[in-house]
This record gives structure tokens, C-alpha cells and sequence, in this order.
């Protein structure tokens, strides 16, 4: 992917349809918040959700997703370099 309006998938867990999915975007150099206020769309009929993410620049970034405000999910962004190719690893736990 390269930097500008992104378009981020996310599938609920359990397959649910109808619960708010919201995320915060982090650029990892600083740990500064890009967008703490992104809103998924729900895919009419399917428990696919979507949003369009600006990545102002090339870089890495870090996305915390949410739904109905419960922590679900860390998603790795590395933007640039290599069209087409994003890196989305979930956080190691133990």
C-alpha cells in the first residue's frame, strides 16, 4: 500500500453482524496518535466491516481495533516501499 486514503477490512469476531467497530491509528517512529476516531462501516448482509484510512506517510503504524469499545485486535501497517504489500500481524499473547 502506498501512503494516502486506504481502504481496511475487518471481520468481526464470531462472524456478528450489527456491533460498532472503531479503531485508533498509531505511527510507530513516535507513538503519536494519526486518528483516534476511525468508524467502520458494516457490509449490508455480511459481517464484514470497512473503513477508509488515511496513512499520511510512508511509515509503520500501528491499528487497535474495537468493538462495541472492547480491545479485539493490534494490526502491524508498513506503508511504502513496496506497492500492494501490506504487513498485518496480531499481537503475541503469553
Amino acid at each position: 500500500m502506498l501512503s494516502g486514503v486506504n481502504r481496511i477490512f475487518y471481520q468481526a469476531a464470531g462472524f456478528v453482524s450489527g456491533v460498532t467497530v472503531t479503531a485508533k491509528l498509531v505511527k510507530a517512529a513516535d507513538l503519536s496518535v494519526v486518528n483516534a476516531e476511525i468508524v467502520f462501516v458494516e457490509t449490508p448482509g455480511d459481517p464484514v466491516y470497512y473503513a477508509d484510512v488515511n496513512f499520511p506517510v510512508d511509515g509503520k503504524y500501528y491499528m487497535i481495533v474495537y468493538e462495541n469499545s472492547q480491545r479485539m485486535l493490534m494490526n502491524t501497517f508498513e506503508i511504502g516501499g513496496y506497492p500492494g504489500i501490506v504487513t498485518m500481524k496480531p499481537p503475541r499473547i503469553g
